[in-house]
């Protein structure tokens, strides 16, 4: 128990005049037994309430600095403390645990170095890093995790009237690091969970035939060989942009007509493990060919920079931006070669396992969003054979 002699009221005037000494001493309150005010050599005077946790050891938790907190109002903050603990709720571990909690820039790099580079694609992890950068650290950032709420979340989203697709990939975004922090158990909740995401229009992917002589033609009239020959690898192929520019003249045997993608240059080859050997069509092997002597090159990078042969092409954009005005295709993109060749594949009676093989998907699933092709190519085929027997 507290010194008698050190125990008296605590009132302002009180604690206004108490002054330091050689050693620290504390003044015990009369109306509330573990409440006081503590005084330093320095003169600094600080409220105290000292309590027993769960394991009976005797703590003193500060209350805050006398200069700035009232008498009446923090005794009957220590009174509701003693209270809560008399009935096994400690607040003070509670705010512990709270102060503890990190701010969302904080815990995105435990995201980014636990999930993110440890699971996700090379590409994947850029494009998190750019959706983070530019719209989820602006807006909550600096907020500590458990005081984001789905009010805000949802307007955040809803503030975005332009780019609505990516609006809604950093929502995506949000809602992962939300719920590893869950997993943490930072938040009780996940705040993004039931937010309504924006619509999204769905796309053309496959050209037509036509389509695909008009591209083809735009193509072979431009002047960037190098890109030209990148554009038709991925028609003929069906292979990712990144594959192709990352390719290295001793990935292919143009004799045998194949081409063994490195796993390092496959999206997660190395994480799932993925192996691809493409088989080359004489059109894409005669278009390689025609490559190799206008580069009078037989080692090294197949697309090198123009700037510096030492390293890869980059990208093919504005290469792409020409044929897409001269073809009149005007929303179609790189990577819609790859649906293309897919769709192709299975119209000419490939198999979906097989165009998965061929395209580097383990995934049956993602595979199968051409289904409806083979369907329409056996009812074709159904047809056709109706109509001989018809006749």
């Amino acid at each position: 128990m507290p010194n008698e002699r050190n125990r008296q009221k605590l009132t302002k005037r009180l604690v206004a005049g108490l002054q330091p000494r050689d050693k620290e001493y504390a003044i015990w309150d009369t109306e509330c037994p573990g409440f006081g005010v503590r005084v330093l050599p320095a003169g600094t005077k600080s409220y105290f309430v000292m309590y027993r946790n769960e394991r009976k050891q005797t703590k003193r938790q500060t209350l805050g600095p006398a200069q700035t907190k009232d008498v009446p109002g923090v005794r009957k903050e220590a009174r509701q403390a003693l209270a809560d603990i008399e009935r096994g709720v400690n607040p003070f571990m509670e705010r512990k645990r709270l102060n503890e909690i990190p701010l969302l820039q904080d815990f995105w790099k435990d995201y980014l170095s636990q999930h993110a580079i440890p699971t996700k694609a090379e590409t994947s992890v850029t494009g998190d890093i750019s959706l983070w950068r530019n719209r989820i650290r602006p807006e909550f950032g600096k907020t500590p995790l458990n005081e984001i709420r789905r009010r805000d979340v949802s307007a955040w989203h809803k503030r975005e009237k332009r780019n609505l697709i990516a609006a809604n990939r950093a929502l995506m975004l949000l809602s992962r690091i939300m719920t590893m922090a869950k997993e943490h158990e930072h938040v009780n909740y996940n705040p993004c969970s039931d937010v309504k995401k924006n619509a999204e229009n769905p796309r053309s992917e496959n050209l037509s035939k036509q389509q695909v002589r008009e591209l083809m033609a735009a193509i072979d009239a431009d002047h960037d060989r190098s890109a030209a020959t990148v554009a038709k690898l991925l028609l003929f192929t069906g292979a990712r942009r990144g594959e192709a520019l990352k390719a290295q003249w001793s990935d292919f045997d143009l004799v045998e007509c194949v081409w063994r993608v490195p796993q390092k240059h496959i999206k997660g080859g190395v994480r799932r493990n993925i192996q691809i050997e493409r088989s080359l069509s004489s059109a894409a092997v005669a278009s390689l060919e025609e490559w190799k002597r206008a580069c009078g090159s037989c080692d090294g990078w197949v697309f090198p920079s123009n700037k510096n042969p030492a390293v890869h092409r980059y990208d093919i954009k504005k290469f792409w931006d020409r044929v897409r005005q001269r073809s009149g295709l005007d929303s179609i993109r790189t990577h819609d070669l790859r649906h293309t060749f897919a769709s192709l594949a299975i119209e000419g009676g490939m198999t979906l396992d097989k165009v998965g093989l061929e395209m580097g998907r383990r995934s049956t699933q993602t595979t199968l969003r051409y289904a409806h092709l083979v369907k329409r190519r056996d009812k074709t085929a159904a047809d056709t054979v109706a109509e001989l027997i018809a006749s």
